[in-house]
């Protein structure tokens, strides 16, 4: 499963092309960047995932109006896709210790197990950015008509 590295010029370091598409995709929700990820090494070292596995960590924006973007992420990874083919796809928060690193630290990880495929979940996000939009189109609408 290693893949090549897709390059990207305002990223550290390359992506793994086997979970490119699913970092793009999570970087186009508001408030969201990733800050890390892996797609399966044959021989990883200790920083990587093992073949069949992979693992984006994100940060959000300290604005409220993120928390909901998180509750979007929850629902369509450990519901919806949990349900569905991504059986072994979690997302959980992430933190170092508070009190050797200090507050303010907390990421989030989504990992996949056992063959889940990062670019079925990377497809079902963006089907939640297009419906969140929907959602807000019609929102804008409703407000618009009731002037």
């Amino acid at each position: 499963m290693t893949e090549p590295s897709v390059e990207r010029p305002i990223d550290e370091g390359p992506i793994d092309e086997s979970i490119a598409w699913l970092v793009d995709i999570l970087n186009m929700f508001p408030w969201v960047e990733t800050i890390s990820s892996c797609g399966g090494h044959r021989n990883p070292s200790s920083d990587q995932c093992a073949e069949g596995s992979f693992r984006v960590e994100f940060k959000l924006d300290a604005k409220p109006a993120a928390q909901s973007i998180l509750e979007w992420l929850a629902w369509a990874i450990n519901t919806d896709f949990a349900q569905g083919k991504g059986i072994h796809t979690r997302l959980r928060p992430s933190s170092p210790p508070p009190y050797l690193a200090g507050y303010g630290r907390l990421t989030y990880v989504i990992e996949g197990r056992y063959d889940d495929d990062p670019n079925e979940l990377a497809a079902l996000l963006e089907s939640v950015i297009q419906l969140i939009a929907d959602m807000a189109d019609e929102k804008s609408q409703a407000t618009e008509s009731s002037s």
